[in-house]
């Protein structure tokens, strides 16, 4: 006698309403965690770049120990001239023609020769870009890894704003967000009492009184429309424009937003000025190294400060006419680093 044939169970299949509620729980799921791998992958290169400013800095310290001078071949004044607000040679460029090295005879000539400076006259230097680093061509105090070490010619690695072609030619070094650090370098010769912003900052040397600091120093990346690997513009959008700007891109009114914006960037924020409220009563240090951080932009206006009126004597006071002294819960007076606001990162040597 034949047995029946069982037949087996029908599989049960998901409805739509499971399918969508498990893909909706998914998605839910890769929202929250992709922006924390993000701000994990953010939080790294940041901690990457203050090393690596560090770094940068320690090298610099090493330098004048051995020197007696900072390092950079051309001096603050050279750097500040207005011809470099054109020709964009920048001031980490200067910086590491001495840590990096790769001057060569005035003779030489070569595809591999490029000829720089900030003014064009008899004190541009030549610089062998296959020697940079190298014994034989000076420096060995600080050579960045390849992938830190980029010229800015564009074709997605940024473009330099300059009119002379071997300054895009010359790497930059570059932090771990892939943007050009710059260096500020304090010109020791102006040693008058800061009684005015322009005693502290000014766009580029007047040839009568100098500055701590000129913007032309570092124009090159503060005047480009393509700011590093995220091609970034810098340059000042006006109040109505919407767009992310520099506050210390071309652009910005000079005196009193630019000085102001490079006070709060270069200034030390831990003693007012007695005789000039407006203004700080010193450098931060004498060599200043820049990242631009997370956001890929100086100083940018979307950050927390950078939406409002930035003015240095924010610092300390509650008013500019410096009546009354910022103070905190305990009615203790108190400063704040208005830098903080921003996501920029700094390091500072020769305080």
């Amino acid at each position: 006698m034949t047995r029946p044939t069982s037949t087996p169970p029908a599989r049960r299949a998901f409805s739509l309403i499971e399918l969508l509620v498990t893909m909706a729980v998914i998605a839910i799921v890769v929202a929250i965690i992709v922006p924390t791998l993000g701000g994990a992958r953010n939080t790294a290169r940041a901690a990457g770049t203050q090393s690596q400013l560090t770094e940068i800095s320690q090298a610099s310290t090493q330098y004048f120990t051995d020197n007696g001078r900072q390092p950079g071949y051309f001096t603050p004044r050279q750097m500040g001239d207005a011809d470099n607000e054109d020709r964009g040679f920048s001031g980490m460029q200067n910086i590491m023609l001495d840590l990096a090295g790769g001057i060569v005879d005035p003779s030489e000539t070569g595809p591999d020769i490029v000829e720089v400076g900030p003014v064009d006259d008899d004190t541009v230097v030549k610089v062998n870009l296959t020697l940079i680093g190298t014994p034989e061509a000076g420096g060995g105090y600080y050579t960045p890894a390849e992938n830190r070490f980029v010229a800015q010619e564009g074709g997605g690695v940024g473009l330099q704003a300059a009119d002379v072609d071997d300054h895009q030619r010359l790497p930059s070094v570059v932090d771990s967000f892939n943007t050009p650090i710059l260096a500020w370098q304090r010109d020791r010769t102006a040693n008058q009492p800061i009684a005015a912003l322009t005693d502290f900052a000014q766009e580029s040397y007047s040839g009568d009184t100098p500055a701590r600091f000129y913007w032309a120093s570092n124009a090159a990346f503060l005047n480009t429309s393509e700011l590093g690997k995220r091609g970034k513009n810098p340059v000042f959008a006006g109040a109505t424009g919407g767009r992310e700007y520099s506050l210390l891109g071309s652009g910005v009114s000079p005196n009193p937003d630019l000085y102001n914006h490079m006070a709060v960037l270069l200034g030390s924020p831990t003693l007012p000025n007695a005789d000039f409220p407006q203004g700080p009563s010193a450098a931060r240090g004498n060599l200043i190294f820049h990242s631009a951080g997370i956001d890929a932009m100086y100083m940018s206006s979307k950050d927390q400060a950078g939406r409002g009126e930035v003015r240095f004597w924010q610092t300390f006071y509650t008013n500019d006419s410096a009546s009354d002294r910022l103070t905190d819960s305990n009615d203790q007076v108190e400063s704040i680093d208005i830098l903080g606001r921003f996501d920029d990162l700094i390091e500072s040597t020769g305080n």
